[in-house]
């Protein structure tokens, strides 16, 4: 399957926005990135009842995307209901 990197519920703020605690996970997975190139990312969000799981899943592409890592190498999918341990996935692939 991969590396897992796992992101909690604490990641995002309301709606579809990271919070402080996401964008500095993101811009640590987008450093990881950057040291692999030849790397992809699958980004799996999980929903809750005010958010989609697409939505949290484009919203850490787009971070990833801002950080400089091309949106060729990432790939974003909704994945039904998350948790607060659980909101988001990216899965490395070498």
């Amino acid at each position: 399957r991969g590396e897992v990197f796992t992101l909690t519920a604490d990641s995002f703020a309301s709606g579809s926005k990271l919070s402080a605690s996401g964008s500095s996970a993101a811009s640590a997975l987008a450093a990881y990135l950057d040291a692999n190139p030849k790397a992809k990312a699958r980004i799996e969000g999980y929903g809750d009842a005010q958010t989609p799981g697409l939505t949290r899943a484009n919203a850490i592409r787009e971070a990833l995307d801002s950080a400089g890592v091309p949106k060729a190498r990432l790939q974003a999918a909704g994945k039904g209901n998350g948790s607060r341990a659980k909101a988001a996935e990216l899965i490395v692939v070498h």
